[in-house]
């Protein structure tokens, strides 16, 4: 556990083109995968943990001509320079594969204060921005989002409301996994964002210097974020806890729709 920390691991969003293929894909791999809504209507589906982590595959492929309207939609919002539309821009027209990941408050009932802290840092963000669903339950749900002004910092999302009660089948999954073991995050920015990584986690790792740049550990709950200095920005592998039932190493490529995954066994 990481007790100084104001936030945690909420969850990881994987970019997919085709949600129905994502999700049948993501079964044969072993997943319990739960569509968000309808799965007519669906436009994400979640895979749960028992840690309280989920993965998250989202479709921004709406058919035509929505593509080109929201395409336009975000040139607007650049033109106008709008704090929110690079992250936008990175939803629609980046490939396959990992896209994003949330943090949440720690603890969930000091969502706006642990905001609040944050900003004394200087961070600077959009927010909060009311979202809402209705789950395949049924249940009309409700959070706030806070999104850094730079895109490649991850975003804060507050507890649902009402609370979600995730069943045991839910989390089951065929393959073992169970949590988030490690995940790696590239920056072409390191020194500003080691500094705002130490900021969020109120940590100040050992800075190891490699062949490829710099990286560091970041211990948060039983989870390490390994920061690294790279050509590219954005999560580049998952590595899931698994058990002694779960394949071992990186997950079939061309199931994981542009997403490094693997499985190493913890218990």
């Amino acid at each position: 556990m990481n007790p100084t920390s104001s936030f945690r691991l909420g969850h990881v969003l994987i970019k997919v083109t085709d949600l129905k293929k994502a999700v049948h894909d993501f079964e044969q791999l072993g997943f319990t995968v739960t569509y968000g809504s309808t799965p007519k209507k669906a436009k994400n589906a979640i895979i749960y943990f028992k840690d309280g982590f989920f993965l998250e595959l989202f479709c921004m492929n709406f058919g035509q001509p929505i593509n080109s309207v929201l395409k336009c939609v975000v040139k607007g919002m650049k033109f106008f320079r709008n704090p929110s539309a690079d992250r936008y821009n990175n939803y629609i027209h980046s490939q396959e594969g990992f896209s994003d990941y949330a943090l949440d408050s720690f603890p969930s009932s000091l969502f706006e204060v642990n905001i609040q802290s944050l900003l004394e840092t200087g961070l600077h963000v959009v927010g909060p921005k009311k979202m809402k669903r209705t789950n395949l339950d049924g249940i009309n749900l409700q959070w706030s989002l806070y999104c850094p002004i730079d895109w490649k910092l991850p975003f804060f999302m507050s507890p649902y409301h009402p609370v979600v009660k995730i069943d045991e089948e839910k989390v089951t999954h065929h393959n073992g996994s169970h949590g988030f073991l490690e995940i790696k995050v590239s920056t072409t920015s390191w020194q500003e964002t080691l500094q705002t990584y130490c900021n969020i986690y109120r940590q100040h790792p050992h800075v190891e210097k490699q062949d490829g740049g710099m990286s560091c550990n970041f211990q948060v709950d039983a989870t390490s974020i390994i920061l690294v200095e790279g050509k590219r920005d954005g999560i580049t592998q998952v590595v899931l806890k698994g058990d002694s039932s779960s394949p071992s190493g990186q997950l079939t490529p061309s199931l994981c729709h542009g997403a490094a995954l693997s499985i190493a066994e913890t218990s």
